[in-house]
């Protein structure tokens, strides 16, 4: 019997009762407060020898053995604040380099879940996963989908620091959603409506920067802080930082856009509105999303459904997906041909009968 560390720095138990070998993890880093729980153990197992039983429970945690020694002990979770460890737990996604809009969605998950009313990690049952799921309702099944998916994702961080169990991680039942963020793409005519809403409007930074997201096949983030620097405007190409695998690409747009881009421009150090600190990141996004409801869209259209419309559409009117792949900035093919292309029926029905012909 004694107090034992693991290599991640976790504390743990290990005892011997009537010939079965025991572990008990005290869930904690920290030397003095496992040496705690290894003496209010050490009380416990006196007073099983004393009244027959086993079950004491402590302020952090609970240990419970039946009588029949070949049983293992049921294990129970602690009575702790998760946010401490969530906020860890971005703290290490941070390091890993993962990109802002991760990052930011996995603090959006946090600010959720607290709102929720979830506080400890007995609060992850099925009662409460339930209440979250409902606080939901109001968004895009996708959206849904990825706030469960960093959910789960945090669950199994905390698995792996023995925060969590897994036997309780597997009592919970997930909702599935289906998906169409990458399905949809946004018809001509929608994004006719779009340009002409915004122009009526006299809305010319989000028509511009609209029209330079499809053009420039670029993540909704990237264009943000574009400056007239980066665009050659007479060569009708855009030098874009892709924050995302930290690296420059090259996009080429249409010559007439090039040059009306040029007279929005002038005089202007960043092209558009949203690089102002100001603003916040959700600047764009906010204004979609209203104007979205305004002109009765399809609720699954969102900024980087604009990418995705645009990749879609440079492969229906080239055929070339080597060239959507450079447009889109993708290391390699495959990921261009996995997640963002999306014929529609008639557009290959008319490409094989183009081809045989």
């Amino acid at each position: 019997m004694g107090l034992y560390m693991r290599d991640n720095g976790v504390y743990y138990i290990k005892a011997d009762f009537d010939g079965s070998k025991l572990k008990f993890s005290t869930r904690t880093r920290d030397p003095d407060l496992a040496g705690s729980i290894f003496q209010e153990f050490l009380k416990t197992m006196v007073q099983y020898k004393m009244n027959g039983h086993l079950a004491k429970q402590s302020g952090l945690i609970t240990y419970s053995m039946p009588v029949q020694a070949d049983v293992r002990p049921a294990e129970s979770i602690q009575i702790i604040s998760f946010k401490e460890h969530y906020e860890e737990y971005i703290q290490t996604c941070t390091l890993q380099k993962l990109s802002g809009p991760t990052l930011k969605s996995k603090q959006l998950t946090l600010k959720k879940l607290l709102e929720c009313g979830l506080q400890y990690y007995t609060d992850f049952n099925q009662k409460m996963i339930n209440v979250f799921v409902e606080s939901l309702k109001n968004y895009s099944d996708d959206t849904k989908r990825k706030f469960i998916t960093e959910v789960r994702a945090f669950l199994n961080y905390a698995i792996k620091q023995e925060y969590f169990t897994d036997r309780e991680y597997n009592r919970l039942n997930w909702p599935s959603f289906k998906t169409k963020a990458r399905e949809t793409v946004i018809t001509e005519r929608d994004f006719k409506t779009i340009l002409d809403h915004l122009e009526n409007k006299g809305d010319s930074d989000f028509r511009y920067y609209l029209e330079t997201l499809y053009y420039t096949a670029s993540r909704p983030s990237e264009i943000i802080h574009l400056q007239s620097s980066d665009v050659d405007f007479s060569g009708g190409s855009v030098k874009i930082y892709q924050d995302k695998v930290e690296n420059n690409k090259i996009s080429y747009i249409p010559v007439d856009f090039a040059q009306r881009l040029k007279v929005f421009a002038e005089g202007k150090e960043y092209l558009f509105a949203g690089a102002n600190p100001q603003q916040g990141p959700e600047f764009y996004s906010k204004k979609f999303k209203k104007m979205k409801i305004a002109l009765n869209l399809d609720r699954n259209y969102n900024l980087y459904t604009v990418r995705h419309t645009a990749a879609t559409d440079l492969l229906n009117k080239t055929g070339d997906i080597e060239l959507v792949s450079r447009q889109l900035g993708h290391a390699d093919i495959e990921m261009t041909a996995k997640h963002y292309i999306n014929r529609n029926d008639g557009k290959r029905k008319e490409l094989i009968r183009k081809a045989y012909s």
